[in-house]
Parts: C-alpha cells; structure tokens; sequence
C-alpha cells in the first residue's frame, strides 16, 4: 500500500494497532519511528508497576460532589 500523507502520527497509530501482522518496507524514516514506539513500549511493560493508591473515604466524597 502507498500511501501520501502531511504527518505519519496517524498512520503510526494504525500501523501499530496491527501489531506483528504488518511490516513497513519504506520510508526508513517510518520503520525506524516505529521501530523506536515498539522499544519504549517494550521498556515500559517491562518495568514493575507498583499498584494503584487505594483513595480514602474523604477522597471519595471530595470526587462524589464533584
């Protein structure tokens, strides 16, 4: 598929929601931009996450009213 575009993000975008089922051949600039997205995603879900603060009950009722 060719493609003309103004800005790549969009077509990033779409292209990774394909995961390993597509391959960019060209523009090197393109593979290379995913290539970076998909190492950062990597490092990312590698790292331990801690779990998420619990909230209080006056937390709560602070984001209840709004």
């Amino acid at each position: 598929m060719t493609l003309q575009v103004a800005d790549t993000l969009e077509v990033r975008r779409w292209l990774l929601g394909f995961g390993i089922d597509a391959e960019v051949i060209a523009p090197t600039s393109l593979r290379e931009a995913l290539h970076r997205q998909a190492a950062e995603l990597s490092r990312m879900l590698a790292a331990p996450r801690k779990p998420p603060a619990r909230m209080g009950a006056r937390h709560r009722r602070a984001a209840a009213s709004g």
